[in-house]
């Protein structure tokens, strides 16, 4: 994608003005530009998850050893587990959703702590990349059943075609946000976590958005989870992880891989340079 230095200058000034006002200015009663884009967006581009669909939701898999054991002696005797006679091989059905009580969520990057939202991708393999999974590590992948028709904004990259210049750099300056891993302070999480909360209150089911570690993948947080159920789960182990990458300094140094980037190179340039201005 050619990029067009003023234009991306632009968005960039758009979007981190509007992280400065969430973050030191005003939380709960913003009004901001960047607000007025993103809700025009979030209606033309509007994605309707039909009745039956299947999403996935993954967790790194940790059961007691004492439950191992039991299921252990189970199997071992020709017998299925409760769990298992019902579908359930990783995690049951309360552990493949959604924590039970408010009280025990967290920050996440859509959700403010104490908010419960479904995190599930499009593909079971999706949903492992985004659990990190170390290597011999088990991950419950489970099966998340649509019950009822969810009316989701699609911030994901195919989105962007239609639109040039200033807007399509500002939805990728945001939507770089909702995919890249951020940092350990709960603080990153703010301006995230305000426009869901904003996409929430125009009457939407949830956001899709493009995966950080499969660019072909697609992530939908489901703010009304009430609409989904959990209906089976498999256990997963990971056997091997793979990395792609490109030597970026010194130059002319041999390529590991080749290195797919989301957003661009020459975003991710103008990224580094617009920072360092800053510094």
């Amino acid at each position: 994608m050619e990029v067009n230095n003023e234009e991306f200058k632009k968005a960039y000034d758009m979007w981190t003005s509007f992280k400065e006002e969430v973050l030191y200015k005003n939380r709960f009663f913003v009004r901001h530009e960047a607000l007025d884009f993103l809700k025009l967006f979030a209606e033309k581009n509007r994605k309707i998850i039909e009745k039956g669909t299947i999403l996935y939701r993954a967790r790194l898999y940790s059961a007691h050893p004492f439950l191992e054991f039991y299921n252990k002696q189970l199997n071992d005797g020709g017998e299925l587990t409760p769990g298992q006679k019902e579908g359930f091989w990783g995690y049951d059905e309360s552990n493949s959703f959604i924590p039970p009580y408010n009280d025990k969520v967290s920050d996440g990057r859509a959700n403010p702590a104490y908010i419960r939202y479904l995190y599930t991708a499009e593909t079971p393999y999706t949903a492992l990349v985004e659990v990190r999974p170390y290597l011999s590590s088990r991950v419950s992948i489970a099966e998340i059943k649509v019950n009822e028709t969810l009316n989701v904004a699609d911030f994901s990259y195919v989105s962007f075609p239609d639109y040039d210049g200033f807007e399509k750099y500002l939805m990728y300056l945001i939507m770089s946000d909702f995919s890249i891993p951020t940092a350990s302070d709960n603080k990153s999480y703010i301006p995230t976590q305000y426009i869901s909360e904003y996409i929430k209150t125009l009457g939407f089911d949830g956001i899709r958005f493009t995966s950080s570690l499969n660019s072909s993948g697609r992530n939908i947080t489901i703010f009304n989870f009430e609409k989904c159920k959990a209906i089976g789960s498999k256990l997963y182990q990971v056997g091997n992880i793979y990395f792609e990458a490109n030597c970026i300094e010194p130059k002319n140094e041999k390529r590991l891989t080749q290195l797919g980037s989301y957003i661009g190179e020459n975003i991710f340039n103008m990224l580094q340079d617009l920072n360092k201005q800053k510094e």
